[in-house]
């Protein structure tokens, strides 16, 4: 059967000699398989550490999930709040998307948490660029008004990912997005559609020149039987190139297995 879960966690578990209550280990790297009995959809995996700055006794947060934290991705987060304490706890969870010292997104909810108790709630951000990012998880109690947790996680997303580039043809709602971009650019198969809007494909060349761009179709669902044509191309004064000068071609995907230096990334 395949895996349908969004992530799979691993325990790592360290025993110590006898009579000692604590035990320190390092983890330098560690690998998972599996046999699968049928073929899956593709897939990628990553591993995130969230770094715990700041801790009160009796009072803490375990990160469940960061999502998928690509443009376009599932950038909805869940934190397990614990209260171990016998008081009542008002609390408000902020989590809050850095980059190179600028605030991206922000997000806050407030959380009332018993005496022994915990609660899972969700928090979400906007990413819609590539590059270094940093993710901050603040629980702060509002009766005392300080924080009580301080966490944060940081987030690299390669070039490949980003969703900065572009021009929307279609509207948001569409069932079938349409947009397109530059010939050069190498596009995601998770990139999601461009927010800016262009009416139209405009290209620029002079005369006996060949120019390109690219054609995206992002369908909701899967589609069949596509076909793609052209007709002349009229501009002012009569201008025209027949339809027989225009080359449609399809895309082909190189998929990536080893990439070549630090920049890169497969797929």
């Amino acid at each position: 059967m395949c895996i349908r879960d969004r992530a799979i966690y691993v325990r790592l578990r360290g025993e110590g000699v006898e009579g000692e209550s604590r035990v320190n280990f390092q983890v330098h790297g560690y690998s998972y398989e599996a046999a699968m009995m049928e073929r899956c959809p593709e897939g990628r995996g990553r591993t995130d550490f969230v770094e715990t700055l700041q801790q009160e006794k009796g009072l803490a947060a375990k990160c469940e999930s960061l999502g998928e934290p690509l443009p376009g991705g599932d950038h909805n987060t869940q934190w397990r709040l614990h209260n171990d304490t016998e008081r009542l706890v008002r609390a408000q969870a902020t989590l809050e998307l850095w980059r190179g010292g600028k605030l991206v997104s922000k997000s806050s909810k407030g959380v009332k948490l018993l005496g022994d108790h915990a609660e899972t709630i969700e928090l979400d951000y906007d990413l819609r660029d590539a590059g270094e990012f940093e993710l901050r998880f603040i629980e702060r109690d509002l009766q005392r008004k300080q924080d009580v947790f301080v966490a944060r996680v940081a987030l690299s997303v390669p070039r490949l990912f980003a969703a900065d580039y572009g021009w929307r043809l279609s509207d948001p709602e569409a069932d079938v997005g349409v947009w397109w971009c530059e010939s050069a650019r190498k596009i995601s198969r998770s990139r999601p559609l461009p927010a800016e809007r262009g009416g139209r494909i405009r290209i620029s060349a002079a005369r006996n020149e060949r120019e390109s761009f690219q054609l995206v179709v992002h369908p909701q669902k899967a589609m069949t039987n596509v076909c793609v044509s052209v007709t002349d191309l009229r501009g002012p004064g009569g201008a025209r190139i027949p339809s027989q000068n225009i080359a449609v071609s399809r895309v082909g995907y190189v998929r990536v297995e080893s990439p070549t230096d630090a920049t890169g990334v497969a797929g």
